[in-house]
């Protein structure tokens, strides 16, 4: 999406089977905007747009705004924020299906690509993260396998949640991986 791109999405975009990457290529005088059709006023007034993918996500770019975005991930392992810096969500919801996962992940995944290639300056204000991996503790499962609702990587820095919440996860609501 281009500098002072604007996409209003109505319903339901469905990708089934297939990998999904939004790029925003934002700048500071002219910002990206995708954004549900009910929450600029166009549609439902409280209709809210989702994506539904199967696969992978991965949204990357600078300088983005979401709102109202419904981030249907089903048995999907995640959706990857990667390197993006300087975004607001804004009302989105992740989620997954409920069901147990095959390995270690979560709904949400925060990381950069190098230490010249962060992901930096992003807020989530008012969104949820719910529903990756099966929370009840009855269920029996073959090993410790962690799904948790964000997880952060390496080369992240300054990341605001503010009025969200996390929940009916696997695993912790957020867990920072770091890695090596």
């Amino acid at each position: 999406i281009p500098a002072g791109g604007v996409v209003v999405l109505d319903n339901t975009a469905t990708f089934a089977g297939v990998s999904i990457t939004l790029a925003f290529s934002g700048t500071s005088g002219s910002r990206c905007w995708f954004v549900s059709s009910g929450m600029v006023g166009y549609g439902t007034a409280d209709a809210r747009a989702t994506l539904d993918y199967s696969s992978s996500m991965t949204i990357s770019g600078d300088y983005a705004y979401l709102d109202g975005i419904n981030f249907d991930g089903g048995t999907a392992d995640s959706t990857s924020l990667s390197t993006i810096q300087n975004f607001l969500f804004r009302n989105c919801h992740w989620y997954g299906d409920g069901t147990i996962r095959g390995s270690n992940n979560a709904g949400v995944a925060f990381g950069g690509t190098s230490t010249g290639d962060r992901l930096s300056d992003v807020v989530l204000y008012q969104c949820s993260v719910h529903d990756w991996g099966d929370w009840f503790p009855n269920s029996e499962m073959a090993s410790d396998i962690d799904v948790h609702g964000v997880s952060f990587g390496l080369w992240v820095e300054r990341v605001w949640f503010l009025e969200s919440s996390f929940y009916l996860n696997q695993g912790d609501g957020i867990q920072f991986t770091g890695g090596n």
